[in-house]
């Protein structure tokens, strides 16, 4: 057992990134101080939060040894996915397992409502974030976002191309008309959002005139002759803050938009004339024509619960239909080609999954079943089917049921590793107390690894739940050269996960989920796993990817089991592992 890793305090640190949420939210912003930016809204042209960033531990070394032994009223769906008719597939945007608490990546899908099935049209593990699809007016291509830049995909030959425009990012939500013009929105950050149009295929993109400051969620009406999109007046505030360090200036800007309440405005491409089909003091947005172009589907947040729900409007008499009724945010819809339901995005179940509303008898099916969130359905009017093979997609992980083959093979399938093959080993449960504040012990395993999967069932607690909790934890010290030499996977009560490396005597994360795993506390226990293949370096909890991160500083080394403890009250921290097991892939 090897004991004496000494945590030295921590400091917080702050990060301004420039985010988009405020064309995803169903929500409207008070007007906020600043003065305002020097653009001013175009002439003529015209989700949730990020996650707080958790302060790190500053670590350092002081050695020393010590022997030891060696988880109102709702239309109610299905709990599981079943068949339903409606015609043609429904592209959405799914995210990538793991990237609720990692780096966001996620990929197009398509499901087939006639049979349940679910292609994966890109999975390429690439770290790109493909969102917002819209079909080509016969369906068979998709435009959507990577990386806010437009691409197509060929369904046929799988062909991902960019789409020729001058943005060089800040694209969202493009529609593809039955005339061939591309409507997208361009929202550069600390400027007016707003909708450009260009014939697919061609770099001729113009702004167009809706007279509205903030323009969100173009999409083009089904006979191409009209658009609808969401908007609202409001105002642009920027401020600069002076940050002087040791005599430099590392001032920054900061950018708050002034957005009123939406509201859902048509469009007519040849005149430009502007017509309210929502005029409420409720923020109304995603609209959605039905396929004869008489119906627009929308979604409002009701002021009385501060909740989007969905809606239906009557475009010749302007009657509104609510269409969902629950405590869940229900968003996105998209009309089948049949015009007798809707397809949209909830999380009524826990995680947003794609479901399938029956205008007629308002029940709604749940249609997808992901460990993570299933967003942006698009519903086509052709095909049937997608032409050739379905690609495979991610299946369940469940690794606290699989054996340490079938978890290899499911990371070899994921695209992760390149190669499953390898050997199971049983290793010994640990058991372990540590009463020592801010410090951690380990003991070895008997083994040495380069390339590995290790796993075991854990259940840990701290005798203390305010001093240093986030030091109090279970992992694995891995690829350890020497004492001053080796990689830890901490799994923190407070459910954050890191990745710290010792480099010659200093301690430092390399890698850390962005949120928190939704542990009981104390922790009542969870699936641990660590994979290390080549340089890449991944922590599951429960099967979800919590931290990804590719170094390359050690490639072998000593394996064993820790204990962190954050406080040296009573027991100290508490760690047990049980049904140890380890895959050796050398």
């Amino acid at each position: 057992m090897r004991s004496g890793q000494k945590f030295a305090g921590s400091f917080c640190f702050f990060t301004l990134t420039g985010t988009l949420s405020i064309l995803l939210a169903a929500c409207a912003s008070a007007a906020p101080t600043g003065t305002p930016a020097p653009s001013e809204p175009p002439p003529t042209a015209t989700g949730t939060s990020p996650p707080t960033a958790t302060p790190s531990p500053t670590l350092t070394l002081t050695p020393s040894s010590t022997p030891t032994p060696t988880n109102t009223p709702t239309d109610t769906p299905t709990p599981t996915p079943t068949a339903q008719g409606g015609g043609g597939l429904i592209a959405f945007s799914s995210i990538r397992l793991g990237s609720r608490f990692a780096a966001p990546q996620s990929d197009i899908a398509v499901l087939n409502p006639s049979s349940g099935d679910v292609t994966w049209l890109t999975g390429e593990h690439d770290n790109a974030v493909r969102s917002f699809p819209a079909w080509s007016p016969d369906a068979s291509q998709l435009v959507y976002t990577r990386d806010d830049l437009l691409y197509a995909i060929d369904l046929a030959t799988r062909a991902e191309n960019r789409v020729p425009s001058p943005f060089g990012g800040a694209v969202f939500d493009p529609s593809w008309s039955v005339n061939g013009e591309l409507l997208s929105l361009y929202a550069p950050v600390g400027q007016y959002p707003q909708i450009w149009t260009s014939p697919a295929g061609e770099d001729a993109w113009q702004a167009i005139t809706p007279g509205i400051s903030f323009q969100f969620d173009p999409v083009w009406a089904p006979d191409g002759t009209r658009y609808a999109f969401s908007g609202a007046p409001g105002e642009i505030f920027s401020e600069w803050i002076d940050l002087v360090f040791f005599g430099f200036n590392l001032g920054f800007r900061i950018t708050l938009y002034d957005v009123q309440p939406r509201d859902i405005f048509i469009v007519d491409a040849a005149t430009g004339e502007l017509t309210h089909v929502t005029d409420s003091p409720e923020d109304d947005f995603h609209p959605a024509w039905s396929p004869d172009g008489t119906r627009m589907a929308f979604v409002s947040v009701l002021p009385e619960t501060d909740n989007p729900e969905i809606f239906v409007a009557d475009l010749a008499t302007g009657e509104t239909t609510r269409m969902t009724i629950n405590g869940a945010v229900d968003f996105y819809p998209s009309w089948s080609p049949d015009g007798g339901s809707l397809a949209f995005s909830s999380n009524r179940d826990g995680n947003f999954e794609i479901y399938t509303l029956d205008i007629a008898g308002q029940t709604a099916v749940r249609r997808t079943d992901s460990l993570m969130d299933d967003l942006q359905p698009v519903w086509s009017a052709a095909p049937a089917a997608l032409p050739g093979e379905p690609a495979a997609g991610p299946d369940e992980f469940a690794p606290d049921r699989m054996s340490m083959s079938e978890v290899a093979g499911w990371l070899l399938r994921s695209g992760w590793i390149e190669d499953d093959f390898g050997r199971t080993v049983q290793l010994d449960d640990y058991s372990r107390a540590w009463a020592q504040i801010n410090w951690f012990s380990w003991t070895y395993s008997g083994e040495r690894a380069g390339d590995f999967i290790l796993r075991a069932d854990a259940a840990w607690e701290s005798a203390s739940q305010s001093a240093n909790w986030f030091n109090s934890g279970c992992g694995f010290v891995f690829r350890e050269q020497s004492q001053e030499n080796f990689y830890v996977a901490v799994f923190q009560m407070d459910g954050i996960v890191r990745i710290l490396r010792n480099y010659n005597g200093t301690l430092s994360t390399v890698g850390a989920s962005t949120e928190r795993y939704p542990f009981d506390t104390p922790a009542d226990g969870a699936n641990l796993m660590l994979a290390a293949v080549g340089n890449r370096l991944m922590v599951f909890i429960d099967g979800l990817l919590m931290v990804t991160q590719v170094d390359s500083s050690f490639s072998s080394g000593e394996l064993s089991m820790t204990i962190f403890s954050g406080t040296n009250a009573g027991f100290g921290t508490r760690c047990e592992l049980e049904n140890v097991e380890l895959y050796l892939m050398d």
